[in-house]
């Protein structure tokens, strides 16, 4: 699990990275609703997303608003993270 979840995180970084440029600090939209169960492991997955963000110098914002999804609001995003 360790190995996907750093494997995981090198693929964000790496997304974040060759993403357009724009004039502010990237940003990435993690997404943690579900469906139904709810993983233990999303409060950690998160927690290293952000911790990526902090050592990478991209910003997360973390949500379960679906509401949210709309193409206006995404556009702020370089990424977003299920």
């Amino acid at each position: 699990m360790s190995n996907k979840l750093a494997f995981f995180a090198l693929l964000i970084v790496a997304f974040v990275t060759i993403s357009f440029n724009r004039s502010a600090k990237p940003k990435v939209l993690v997404m943690t609703k579900t469906a139904g169960f709810y993983h233990a492991s999303i409060p950690k997955g998160v927690e290293a997303i952000q911790k990526l963000g902090a050592d990478n110098g991209f910003e997360v914002e973390v949500t379960k608003d679906s509401s949210l999804f709309t193409d206006k609001y995404l556009k702020k995003f370089s990424a977003i993270i299920f």
